[in-house]
């Protein structure tokens, strides 16, 4: 039932997202009710959406564009105290001191908040990742799985991998490579793996732990646990609950799983793909693995760098900017893993 809900969810967030953005390059207030009518269906009705923190900034600001404060600011003050380490709290408080209404006390954060790495793939078509559906109808079979650590199966299995990354679900994940390799759906000598955010960390940690793959592609990464909880947004708080303890008790885990401890054993091409105005896995992330790769001088490895990219550009960024992400990762998979 939880996946049905955050289908249907994100179904209505993506329709409110062309409106909303509609409103603002058409310069009428046609998408802004459209945009709202969808927000606020979302909010009775999904109250654990996992995009609930966007969908209340978004919501409010419709109410503010129709110069109705009292209803903006209703909205901005149940984001800032559901969502403390939301990308939008900040956002919401400069709003509230605009309106002249109270900024809340951060509250405890909303238990459906948390959406790395507890996401998952579902039966609904991906308007960001298109480089599945454009392999895919060139004869690749793409295999999308919900392994540990997924949002899929409650919140024990979401929390299955906390100590754990990398070690714990690749085994999972390699093992359904091999089921498809054994039914003859895959070709052991013509694999690929590329992921983003805490897929980004898992194809990183893949190709530091396997040769198998002959191509791969590293999106918006975590690389180093110990520089991650430094300088993202939710480090401070997520590392520690996601690598068994504090940064100064559980060093060990920390160093043990950063990726960037294996990246002299990558036999992999590798591309990295980062927003340079990410926060929640800084670029600073992708950089350190790309030198990393080119310190070893084992592999061929590029990096690209979207200017003005928040984590979220792959589904929100400039239209060039996601067009171009979804072509350098069919065009490096091909030109790396096809016998042609």
């Amino acid at each position: 039932m939880r996946e049905v809900q955050e289908n249907l969810a994100m179904h209505n967030l993506l329709i409110a997202r062309f409106y909303y953005d509609s409103r603002y390059q058409r310069g009428h207030g046609t998408g802004l009710k459209g945009a709202q009518s969808r927000l606020k269906e979302i909010v009775d009705k999904y109250p654990c959406f996992s995009y609930n923190d966007e969908v209340l900034f978004r919501l409010a600001t419709t109410y503010q564009n129709e110069e109705e404060p009292d209803e903006a600011a209703k909205y901005y003050q149940q984001l800032v105290q559901g969502f403390p380490d939301s990308e939008y709290d900040n956002k919401a408080r400069e709003q509230l001191t605009i309106i002249g209404a109270p900024i809340p006390e951060k509250g405890t954060p909303n238990p459906c908040a948390k959406r790395d790495p507890q996401s998952f793939m579902g039966n609904v078509f991906s308007l960001t990742y298109f480089y599945r559906y454009l392999l895919a109808s060139r004869g690749w079979a793409v295999l999308v799985l919900n392994p540990t650590g997924s949002g899929s199966y409650g919140r024990e299995f979401a929390h299955g991998i906390r100590g754990k990354w990398g070690e714990h679900d690749l085994a999972e994940q390699l093992a359904a490579v091999d089921q498809l390799v054994a039914e003859g759906v895959a070709d052991p000598d013509r694999l690929a793996v590329a992921g983003y955010s805490y897929g980004g960390f898992m194809t990183s940690w893949t190709i530091g732990h396997t040769d198998r793959f002959k191509a791969a592609v590293v999106g918006a990464p975590v690389v180093n646990q110990e520089s991650f909880f430094g300088t993202s947004d939710i480090g401070m708080w997520f590392a520690p609950w996601e690598m068994g303890g504090g940064i100064n008790e559980a060093r060990d885990a920390f160093r043990r799983l950063s990726p960037i401890n294996y990246v002299d054993r990558v036999t992999t091409p590798t591309l990295v793909l980062h927003g340079e105005a990410d926060e929640r896995c800084p670029i600073g992330q992708g950089e350190e693995f790309f030198t990393g790769l080119v310190a070893a001088g084992k592999v061929a490895t590029e990096f690209v760098r979207y200017p003005g990219g928040s984590h979220m550009f792959v589904a929100q960024g400039r239209p060039s900017h996601r067009v171009d992400f979804n072509r350098r990762i069919v065009d490096w998979v091909t030109r790396h893993a096809s016998r042609d």
